[in-house]
């Protein structure tokens, strides 16, 4: 039986693979996709007033493109992997040698200006998982500004899997948890703190 050693996605998402020179880095990349977010968001609107819960959104996404403008400028290798919001879950980027790969949100569809695209795969599509990002990457988190690895599913223990937080039933919280470059694997919720000292941009400015 194979195994797909790649993330775990649901029809709405979709990969895709852009040309080496459509981009200068990864981090170009990234930033190209939320800029399109970001004037796909301003077209909305057309003359009228933003709403303030719209004008703080993109007062994020404005946050995250210069989070990876200073990366490089602190010197960080701007092709190192890199996780970006997208609609209904994250994408996630990387380079290899024939490209860049992305996983990402099929509700995107902004992304159709994206240039250098040379194969879009959707989910259900994939047969020998080519176009899945592997999960052996640590990728830069934009917005927790840490690097994580997103580990398959099955790859933790069942106590892993699920956190207890307060909630009205009882039951646990089903949790995306991840690993942080010293090797633990944290909670987004419960370890708030050590995530907190794991922030990049905070360290290196010191």
């Amino acid at each position: 039986m194979r195994v797909r050693k790649g993330f775990v996605s649901n029809s709405s998402s979709m990969s895709f693979v852009a040309r080496l020179d459509a981009y200068d880095s990864v981090f170009d990349l990234a930033r190209t996709m939320l800029d399109i977010w970001m004037r796909d968001h301003f077209d909305e609107y057309d003359d009228r007033p933003l709403h303030d819960r719209d004008a703080e959104f993109l007062d994020r996404l404005q946050d995250w493109i210069d989070k990876l403008f200073e990366l490089e400028d602190i010197g960080f290798d701007p092709n190192t992997p890199v996780k970006i919001p997208s609609i209904n879950f994250d994408s996630w980027i990387v380079k290899k040698s024939d490209g860049y790969y992305c996983n990402t949100s099929n509700n995107h569809c902004q992304w159709e200006d994206l240039k250098g695209i040379i194969h879009r795969i959707h989910e259900g599509d994939d047969d020998d998982g080519r176009f899945y990002v592997p999960s052996e990457y640590f990728f830069y988190d934009v917005v927790q500004d840490i690097m994580i690895k997103r580990l398959p599913w099955r790859e933790y223990r069942s106590e892993e899997r699920y956190c207890r937080h307060e909630r009205e039933d009882n039951r646990p919280y089903t949790i995306e948890k991840f690993m942080l470059e010293s090797g633990e694997i944290v909670c987004r919720k419960c370890d708030q703190e050590k995530i907190d000292d794991a922030r990049i941009i905070r360290e290196s400015t010191r």
